[in-house]
């Protein structure tokens, strides 16, 4: 997707790998999408233009995510001939945290790229990925609230911290639970494009620019959350 703007290109790379939760991908890439069609129909410039790319790991072009749905993705790692801005990791369920890894060839891969790009990310447990790849060694970073536990147990060297909804630590940036991946994008538009931007794009999409609280707090309110709605 090319965000109509104009001057130096900034391409944005989604990793796509199998049985990754589906909204750690689509739910980034609708905020930028979102901004796509809001400086489209506002005539809106700024001094760059924003390329969207998924990316798989390996030669196959459809990757099934962990819900089911399949993704049809441009390109694999191997094939990119173009300098990435921002790389974004995805994560995986829950359930699967500790069973499923990456190949050892694909977590170089992104500790290469972390050394090149200007901003790497994960999203959710994606950071699990992050830290065995050795990228989050002595840096600060979140994940999921109910694995905050076993990444610190997994790898102590990471300083790993609860409450954040997302963290950056000089170029790399972790966040928790599955939706705050639209919150750390938002936050990487505001970075680029400034806060009444990225506050546009917030408002299109019905989300928080900046959410109230910390994610420990929202997982222990949605727990016993009620809805006023009372059936007849």
């Amino acid at each position: 997707i090319l965000l109509i703007m104009v001057g130096k290109v900034k391409h944005i790379v989604f990793l796509v790998i199998p049985d990754a939760t589906l909204l750690d991908i689509t739910g980034p890439y609708e905020v930028f999408s979102q901004l796509l069609d809001y400086c489209t129909v506002n005539s809106k410039e700024t001094g760059f233009i924003y390329r969207l790319h998924s990316v798989t790991i390996d030669k196959r072009k459809n990757v099934r995510t962990a819900s089911g749905i399949i993704i049809r993705c441009e390109e694999n790692i191997r094939s990119i001939n173009y300098p990435i801005d921002t790389l974004i990791v995805p994560g995986i369920p829950n359930s699967q945290v500790g069973k499923y890894m990456l190949p050892r060839s694909v977590l170089r891969w992104i500790a290469i790229q972390s050394e090149t790009v200007r901003r790497l990310c994960s999203v959710c447990t994606g950071s699990f990925f992050l830290a065995e790849a050795g990228i989050l060694d002595n840096k600060k970073a979140t994940t999921h609230w109910a694995k905050c536990i076993d990444l610190n147990k997994g790898y102590p060297h990471v300083r790993v911290e609860n409450d954040p909804i997302f963290i950056k630590d000089n170029n790399i940036y972790t966040s928790a639970g599955i939706s705050s991946g639209m919150d750390l994008a938002l936050a990487l538009v505001e970075e680029d494009l400034g806060k009444p931007l990225a506050l546009k794009v917030a408002r299109q999409m019905v989300l928080f620019l900046k959410r109230p609280g910390s994610q420990s707090q929202y997982s222990s309110v949605l727990a016993y959350q009620r809805t006023d709605y009372q059936p007849i």
